[in-house]
């Protein structure tokens, strides 16, 4: 069933365009003893119906055009920002070599959800996330430094003290102090893979809450729990500006996205495990650049048809409100040394001479002596011609 009006229900079952986290987040079928479910009503199969419906959303032409579009603006920001030099643009191309579990803590009908952009309805990894397991991987390795300061709170925890590490403070900031880097939400290179997986908790009555514990024997009924993960091989673009006044600490910024992008992992399940990355550009995607290339190209073409377009609407307007007299002086003056457009434009001008002010004919003259056609000049004949042509102007002049 569909809790939800019925008049959305028909659009459920017909849901084969459009935003996969708006299906995910609005119209998930639930089976009789309200549990979620597939279109049959078998809530054993609810994840799997999950994949195949984001399968069946994410590859459609609007998802990669507004993949390829987030990109290019992020590309061109880094590019931005780099010409001023005030920020440096950092970017490693990472590829996933387990599953990626995003935002399995997000409330849902499923209890395990996952993150996706609200825009697209693919995966991706936050900006804040992401600021978060550098800070963490760049904390552990500060342990042990001289002069880094470990404390402890009131319930006896340990902290290192951001304000006597120098580098904690340039990267993230404090609470008086704006950090140095600026990060990036984070986007696979292209529309992901996302898998069916599963936990499966072999002693659930030792885990149970709410009765009396028991112990973890092999005689009890295991558990599958299944949930949804973003394919290993998926590549990940990860950018990154860091302030000029932070430059000189680059190459630890760069150690610590290592670490927590190769070490420590992205998202939930590190500890088994999942979201783990390795290296493999310390630059843009090669992919990716054809993109950038190809929409840059793009644009130019739009941006000179738009410019072209503009210039004629204006050229139109201005015409419009022109007099005869305007327009052929306009004409006469666009004329270049070339006989085959002086001879006929001359030719108008005398045979409308009825139609044209005086000005019309000191413009024409003025403009054969500059182009060098007004003094008579080759053969007999043609000077003939051209005193014939220039009395003929010359009358009308006065």
């Amino acid at each position: 069933m569909y809790p939800y009006h019925k008049e959305l229900q028909g659009v459920a079952d017909k849901f084969d365009k459009g935003n996969f986290a708006l299906w995910h987040n609005k119209l998930v079928p639930l089976s009789n003893n309200h549990k979620p479910c597939d279109k049959s009503g078998d809530d054993k199969k609810a994840v799997a119906y999950y994949v195949e419906t984001y399968q069946k959303l994410s590859g459609n032409e609007f998802v990669v055009k507004h993949l390829n579009n987030k990109h290019t603006d992020q590309y061109s920001l880094c590019k931005t920002f780099a010409h001023t030099d005030v920020y440096m643009p950092c970017v490693f191309t990472a590829e996933l070599i387990s599953p990626l579990v995003l935002g399995i803590g997000e409330s849902h009908p499923h209890e395990i959800s996952m993150l996706f952009d609200h825009t697209m309805g693919i995966p991706y990894i936050p900006a804040s996330s992401l600021k978060g397991v550098v800070r963490l991987a760049h904390t552990i390795g500060l342990i042990g430094q001289a002069g880094v300061e470990i404390k402890q709170d009131k319930k006896g925890r340990e902290y290192i003290d951001d304000e006597c590490c120098e580098t904690l403070i340039a990267f993230f900031g404090t609470q008086a102090r704006k950090g140095r880097v600026i990060f990036f939400d984070a986007y696979p290179v292209a529309v992901p893979v996302l898998k069916e997986d599963i936990i499966n908790p072999h002693y659930p009555d030792y885990y149970r809450e709410g009765q009396e514990p028991k112990p973890p024997t092999d005689n009890q009924n295991p558990n599958p729990v299944k949930f949804m993960a973003v394919a290993k091989g998926t590549k990940f673009v990860f950018r990154f500006l860091i302030h000029k006044d932070a430059i000189e600490h680059l190459a630890i910024l760069k150690s610590a996205v290592k670490k927590s992008l190769t070490e420590d992992g992205i998202g939930a399940k590190t500890a088994i495990g999942y979201g783990l990355f390795k290296i493999v550009h310390e630059a843009e995607p090669p992919e990716a650049l054809k993109v950038f290339e190809d929409e840059r190209q793009k644009k130019e073409k739009e941006a000179g048809k738009e410019k072209q377009r503009m210039e004629k609407e204006a050229s139109d307007k201005k015409r419009a409100s022109m007099t005869l007299d305007d327009l052929m002086i306009e004409e006469i003056n666009g004329l270049v040394n070339d006989t085959n457009m002086i001879v006929p434009l001359v030719k108008r001008c005398l045979d409308g001479k009825d139609k044209y002010e005086r000005e019309v004919f000191v413009c024409l003259k003025q403009r054969l002596e500059t182009l060098e056609q007004w003094k008579p000049d080759g053969s007999k004949q043609k000077k003939e011609k051209m005193r014939e042509r220039n009395n003929a102007i010359e009358l009308l002049i006065k």
